[in-house]
């Protein structure tokens, strides 16, 4: 709310962002760098311990016994997919 009061607006910053990209680095680096990368950049947030859990999300019994969260997990790294591709 604060960056969008003074006037930010995340999609110009993230085209910009690209542009800038495409003309610099990326002429040198394949496009798969980038899918690779993001990958490896949620595992380093999100803790190496989350990431060898990650395939306890999946475990449909699990998803039936618990509550949402399993569903919230899956949801995010479905989007996290989606963004990398």
């Amino acid at each position: 709310v604060v960056f969008y009061s003074a006037g930010f607006w995340w999609f110009d910053g993230y085209l910009l962002v690209q542009e800038r990209y495409w003309q610099g680095i990326a002429t040198e680096r394949p496009f798969q760098y980038w899918g690779w990368a993001n990958f490896a950049s949620v595992g380093c947030a999100i803790g190496l311990g989350t990431v060898a859990a990650i395939g306890r999300v999946f475990d449909i019994a699990a998803i039936r016994r618990r509550s949402g969260l399993h569903l919230l997990v899956i949801g995010a790294l479905l989007a996290i997919t989606v963004a990398d591709l």
